[in-house]
């Protein structure tokens, strides 16, 4: 969708899906709130306000070849993290990569 503010040239919003949350962190005590609740109410989001939604996650998950531990959280490769939650320089890559495939 493209919004264009008075006077102004048009400007496209995406709602996007965040990557995987690999444990319990501080501030998000429960990883199925950003693996699973969050993404379902941006794509409703996303859906109702005719808006084009951008999932993060593609590539965050193990190679088909490995498998993850802990069967209560989604399977994220942590190689991709700095911690729990933000990624590092080569899950920003990856998040990049994402961004320009939607575009």
């Amino acid at each position: 969708s493209t919004v264009v503010p008075q006077g102004g040239n048009g400007i496209t919003v995406f709602c996007l899906i965040p990557i995987l949350q690999l444990e319990p962190s501080g501030d998000w005590p429960d990883p199925n709130v950003i693996n699973e609740e969050v993404p379902n109410v941006i794509q409703q989001m996303g859906q109702a306000n005719d808006l084009p939604v951008i999932d993060l996650r593609p590539g965050f998950e193990f190679p088909d070849d490995e498998e993850q531990d802990d069967e209560d959280f989604l399977s994220a490769n942590p190689d991709l993290y700095d911690d729990s939650i933000h990624p590092n320089d080569a899950g920003h890559l990856v998040i990049s990569q994402n961004v320009l495939a939607a575009l």
